[in-house]
């Protein structure tokens, strides 16, 4: 096959460049080139089709991600990559970490690494409908949870990229380990804070503090939060139930209290906020890409196109900045 010893030796140069020993990285290049399945359903562009059902793409969106699909399949070291995306994360996880757009796909194929990217870490989708069936879990919760590959294929739409830039986010969802439950999304995680983060309750208990960290998914509204947070309990207790949390946890740059000035008192953000109990510190400027689409947007030059846009453009521009807050809501 033409151009395989040439891609197994650039994945054995991937791997060795996020710390694998020589002969490890070339064993597993091997590994990867050797189980290759071409007959796997998720090497067809139509495999889209199974997302789209799940997680609706524009129309558009959809004959162009089949499409270039179409275009980088017919190269069988471009469907090879694939596969050695899934089996990274799918066959053997222990080696996920060497994985993504930017350390793996890219580096194997700049122009297709966001199609490599994204049918690589949906190959986990029928793993990941049966554990699903397994728990009882309806799908509806499925659907729901996937809509999130249509939120970050857009995205990197806006920047360019046909597939997925975020693939190792999406992984989250393909591996089970979050869940949108209404509005929000949830991660059951574990928390090591002392008394000296949060002297308020349940974080001061030590270490390994079994938590659901809270994610707001891009696009829409923040309403239906308390219904969401009541949702999600009863989502756990459902079908995780030998899961135990002791808190709800965000950090995010939703929790600043710099949009007191920004926002109205009737504003769902603020509202969102509120709820939690914030602990000290100030994290990332994650805020600027989140409000103004880029994190690397000329601020000076932006015309806003919402009042948060203008206030927040107008505060950082005076100086100052907006970072994301740790904040902690107790379980009862």
């Amino acid at each position: 096959m033409p151009g395989i010893n040439e891609l197994k030796t650039k994945m054995a140069s991937c791997f060795e460049a996020k710390g694998l020993p020589p002969d490890e990285a070339a064993k597993l290049a091997d590994f990867c080139a050797d189980s290759y399945d071409p007959a796997a359903d998720f090497l067809r562009p139509e495999f889209i089709d199974r997302i789209h059902k799940l997680s609706p793409f524009a129309p558009d969106l959809l004959s162009f991600i089949k499409e270039s699909a179409g275009e980088a399949f017919s190269a069988e070291e471009i469907r090879l990559a694939v596969w050695a995306g899934h089996v990274l994360r799918f066959v053997r996880p222990e080696y996920e970490y060497l994985c993504n757009y930017n350390d793996f796909y890219s580096k194997l194929d700049e122009p297709r690494a966001g199609i490599a990217a994204l049918y690589g870490v949906m190959s986990g989708l029928d793993k990941l409908a049966g554990l699903y069936r397994e728990r009882g879990i309806p799908e509806k919760y499925l659907c729901d949870t996937l809509s999130d590959v249509a939120v970050w294929t857009n995205h990197a739409r806006r920047k360019g990229v046909t597939g997925l830039r975020n693939d190792g986010w999406v992984a989250f969802t393909m591996r089970a380990a979050i869940f949108k439950v209404g509005r929000l999304q949830y991660e059951p995680a574990s928390l090591n804070y002392g008394s000296a983060s949060y002297t308020g309750g349940v974080l001061t208990a030590g270490r390994n503090v079994p938590v659901l960290s809270v994610h707001v998914q891009e696009g829409g509204t923040l309403g239906g939060i308390d219904e969401s947070f009541t949702e999600a309990l009863e989502f756990f207790r459902l079908y995780f139930p030998e899961k135990k949390f002791s808190a709800f946890v965000c950090c995010s740059w939703l929790l600043d209290d710099c949009l007191i000035e920004m926002l109205g008192e009737d504003s769902n953000i603020l509202k969102f906020k509120r709820r939690f109990t914030l602990l000290p510190g100030q994290g990332g400027p994650n805020a600027v890409e989140r409000v103004f689409g880029d994190a690397g947007v000329d601020l000076e030059s932006f015309v806003p196109k919402t009042s948060l846009q203008k206030k927040m453009r107008e505060y950082i521009l005076g100086g100052d900045r907006v970072g994301d807050r740790f904040g902690v809501i107790e379980i009862e």
